[in-house]
């Protein structure tokens, strides 16, 4: 599993377009609004990906898995609140040696 850290900002959400773009992999977000953005985004790259989901449809399995080779989800961490009724206070994630960390952009 490929895991994308980084500041608002960084590029988090282009490095999975273009991981999108690469694999065929569904992106996941959370909203339509977001969703039309980000297909607007692989348009602006001259990039070619699946349309993006959003958490709602991922939540509740409102997709066909046939087909659909992976999920990239941006946001995470708004995808697992809503998930809770309660706040998630933290999130550990495992190192498949596949992380990459972007840098400040500001800086």
């Amino acid at each position: 599993m490929k895991t994308i850290i980084g500041k608002v900002g960084t590029g988090k959400t282009k490095a999975l377009i273009e991981e999108s773009a690469k694999t065929w992999a569904y992106i996941v977000c959370p909203s339509l609004g977001r969703a039309n953005d980000i297909q607007k985004f692989a348009k602006e790259l001259g990039l070619d990906i699946p349309l993006p989901i959003t958490h709602g449809e991922f939540i509740d399995r409102k997709y066909s898995a046939k087909g659909i080779r992976g999920f990239l989800i941006d946001d995470a961490e708004m995808l697992l609140q809503r998930i809770s009724m309660v706040n998630v206070m933290g999130i550990s994630i495992g190192d498949y040696g596949d992380v990459q960390i972007l840098e400040d952009l500001e800086k």
